[in-house]
This record gives structure tokens, sequence and C-alpha cells, in this order.
């Protein structure tokens, strides 16, 4: 078995440095002993005697390393070599320097630990337990990301996560560092460049291309609540905040229509059937169309438009539209036809054709308009609109039957 080695070779005996570049002859850290001392001392004059001091010096300098090694695991750090260059220390060496351990982070590294670009403090310690990891006490040990299955970044203090960083006063465009920051004070966020001077939740996000910023309103406010916005920032200028906020759906603005083909309405939508609503609980959409389709019971609802009641198609304002939120009654283009009538040897009202809705009866197209009328026969003519265009019981375009919501 071999010894630990908590003695250093020659500690308090005589010693002599080995040189460390080759001397042409002799020994040296860079070739050796040489053959010189290989030969015989006593008949050849060029022999060389090994140095007893030599050896001393050699050996006590690899067991004083040794020593090192195992009595504290990790070497001293060395700024220059024997022969005055740099020491480069390899990316992740350790190397004991002052009061700590530091792992290197580059390669070829010739700084300083105390160069935090370079070098980073490695804390060999004890791992924190589970409740002073979430409360954040023991300083001085390893925490684990996970604690009892969960990051402990989502524990909260209150409704307010460890991770997050206060906003206080701070205006938001100087928040350009990747986090997840809190707003607690309605009042601190006046001329700060808020989405809306409410309290709410900040997320920052960096990529190679800039920082985006997502703002979620946190207020009681029915209109406010949970409204979410969003910004970036591209060649050091700030975008305007956009409303991305509302139910399933981030992009179609309070008010807009939609339509869908199947029987569930999306969330946060209302079926257009003209029904009435509460005045607060919908109050951001009674805040874009009021009481155009309908005053409710005259203050607490209002009502939503009826396009589903009333089968109606929408069309676009202006040209011959009726006014906003006016329904438009049914028309068709005038359809229009005509008989071509002949005289011939003293017989008038010969029908000889029909064009467009216009058609023949299949009568004699004879009719006798002077004299006596016995014996006469008559002529006439149908009007059908089938004969130049499709009918049904009720004027229509073509369709497909689809639900009609609105956004609110």
């Amino acid at each position: 078995m071999s010894n630990y080695i908590d003695k250093v070779w020659a500690e308090n005996g005589q010693t002599s440095d080995i040189p460390v570049d080759a001397q042409g002859s002799g020994v040296s850290y860079d070739q050796g002993y040489t053959d010189l001392y290989e030969r015989d001392v006593a008949t050849d004059p060029t022999a060389l005697s090994i140095s007893r001091t030599n050896m001393n010096g050699l050996f006590k300098k690899i067991t004083a390393n040794l020593k090192q090694w195992l009595g504290q695991c990790y070497p001293d750090y060395y700024q220059f070599d024997n022969s005055g260059n740099p020491v480069e220390y390899k990316i992740y060496s350790a190397v004991r320097y002052q009061d700590g351990v530091y792992l290197s982070k580059v390669n070829n590294n010739t700084a300083l630990p105390t160069d935090t670009a370079k070098w980073s403090l490695f804390q060999t310690l004890d791992f924190a337990t589970e409740a002073e990891a979430i409360a954040r006490t023991a300083t001085d040990k390893w925490m684990s990301p996970f604690v009892s299955g969960k990051l402990i970044d989502n524990e909260l203090i209150g409704n307010i996560p460890k991770s997050a960083i206060s906003l206080a006063l701070e205006d938001l465009d100087n928040i350009t560092t990747a986090g997840f920051y809190y707003q607690s004070s309605n009042s601190n966020t006046a001329g700060n460049n808020y989405p809306k001077n409410y309290a709410g939740s900040l997320d920052v996000k960096i990529s190679e291309n800039g920082i985006s910023q997502t703002y979620i309103v946190s207020s009681n406010a029915t209109s406010n609540s949970n409204k979410i916005y969003v910004r970036g920032k591209y060649n050091g200028v700030w975008s305007s905040w956009k409303d991305i906020g509302g139910g399933t759906d981030t992009i179609n603005p309070v008010g807009s229509i939609i339509m869908v083909a199947s029987n569930d309405v999306p969330d946060g939508y209302l079926i257009t059937d003209q029904s009435s609503v509460s005045r607060t609980v919908y109050s951001r959409l009674f805040a874009e169309i009021g009481t155009l389709y309908g005053a409710g019971d005259g203050s607490t609802t209002f009502n939503l438009p009826g396009f589903d009641l009333s089968g109606a198609f929408l069309r676009g304002s202006g040209g011959s539209a009726g006014a906003l939120g006016v329904l438009q009654g049914d028309a068709i283009r005038n359809i229009v036809g005509g008989v071509v009538a002949l005289s011939d040897s003293g017989i008038s009202g010969i029908i000889s054709s029909a064009q467009g809705a216009m058609d023949t009866n299949g009568v004699s197209k004879v009719f006798n308009m002077g004299g006596t009328r016995a014996g006469s026969r008559y002529s006439g003519f149908n009007f059908n609109a089938s004969n130049v265009v499709p009918t049904a019981n009720e004027n229509r375009p073509r369709n497909y039957a689809v639900k009609i919501c609105i956004k609110y």
C-alpha cells in the first residue's frame, strides 16, 4: 500500500535547484541526466557524478506538490513558471488562490483569478436543504434548481415569484436585462412608458435581433385585468405597445366580427343574436359599440348585433350600403321582358315572339281588334323570372351557413 505523503522530502536538508533549460552538459529539467552521468568517473575525465543536493532538491519539489494535492485537492495558482513565462491554464482548470478555488472559463488563461471575465469562484460547499433553498437563506451552500420536483424559482412570496425584481419607479425604456419583473403600485407607472398606468408584471427577453417586453396588467379593474401588451426594441428604438389580450384570440380588436364553422363560440366572443348583455361585464365591447344595436334595458344592459337572428349578410359600409348598424331591407335588380305584336290583313295583335321573362301561354296568337268578337280567340303571355335567373322563396347570394361572433 502506498503511503500518504504528509512529509516533504529533504524539507530541512541540503538542496540545490536543477536548471530548467538544457545546459549542454549536466542535468536539467529539459534533458534530465545526460549520458555523462553513465560514464566511469575513475577512467573518463568527462564523466559526471550525480549531485546529492540536486537529488534532494528534485525530490523535495515532487513531494511538496504531491502533499499539496493530497492535502487541499487543488493546486495553488501560479502566475509564472520557473522560466518567468506566464502559466496558461486550460478551460475548467481549478486552482486555489487566496481564500477560494477558481475555475478557468477560457483556454490559454493567463489572467489573475480575480478577473471575473476569465475565472469564476468555485464553491466546494454543502448542498442546501429544501427549506434553505426555498428561503434563500443558505447563501454559502449549493442549491439544487429542483426542490421536491418543482423549480424553486416558481415559489411565491404572496403573489410574486421570488426570482422577480421590483420595478419601483424605473422607466421601462431602461429595462433591457432579460428577466422577470413586477410593478406593485399603479402610482409608480405614470411617465415611465408603461402601456397602461396599472400594476402588473414584465417579462424581458433578449435575442440577437433586439429586446422584447411583455407586460401583463394585474389591476382589478374589469376593463384592464389581465390585459397583455408587447413591444420590442430594434436598432435602439422601442416600438409602440400592442394590445394582444382578450380570450384566446390575441389578434382581433374588441368589436371585431368573425365567422366560425362550428356550433362552439370561441373564448372571448359572443354570438350575434341581438341579446341583451351586461354593460359592466362586457364593458370593453360596450365602449366600442354602445347602443348602436339596441339600448337593452336603458341602464345596465345593451344589445348585441342581430346578424344570426335576422338571417342577414354582412356588407361593407359606404357606397349603396345603409348606415352603420342599420338593417337594410332586401331588394333585387329589376327584371324586364317584352313581347312583339304584328298586324296583318286587317287582323290586329299577332303576338309573334317574347323575350326575357316574358313567355307565350300556348293559346292562339291572334285576337281581333275590330268588328264583332264572335268566334275570336285571344292570345296571352306569362311572366316567369326563372326563365333567366334561379328562384326561391327568398332573395340570397350563394352562401354557406356559419356562426357570426363578436369580440368582447
